[in-house]
């Protein structure tokens, strides 16, 4: 590994944030330009068309769906330990669904947008 480019990641690009609970952290649509860390505490994924094959293979706790006309809505927790939008170090990432905060809570931010990456 090249330390000058783990220092950088570590010291640069890495930054702990608080957040009120029920903050919103992303919001669908958005473009991502942070990949998230959940460290402390818990947070709640809402999201809208997720398959049913992500469901049937176990990807999704049983009663996350429900059902609401045509689209299915996803309300997931997410738990201490978790990593959110690791897409965006290889692709640009639109945001699918809602991510908000409970209580108690720390995220580590990776600032993957900008100068500051590149």
């Amino acid at each position: 590994i090249n330390i000058k480019f783990a220092n950088k990641i570590c010291c640069d690009l890495m930054q702990a944030d608080i957040y009120m609970p029920e903050d919103s952290v992303f919001h669908s649509g958005e473009v991502a330009k942070n990949m998230f860390f959940i460290t402390k505490g818990q947070g709640l994924y809402n999201g809208a068309n997720l398959t049913q094959k992500a469901f049937a293979n176990g990807l999704l706790a049983a009663g996350a769906f429900e059902q609401t006309g045509e689209t299915r809505l996803l309300s997931q927790p997410v738990p201490s330990g978790t990593m959110l939008c690791e897409a965006l170090m290889w692709v640009r990432w639109t945001h699918q669904g809602d991510f908000e905060v409970g209580s108690d809570n720390q995220v580590f931010v990776l600032r993957l947008s900008g100068e500051a990456f590149l």
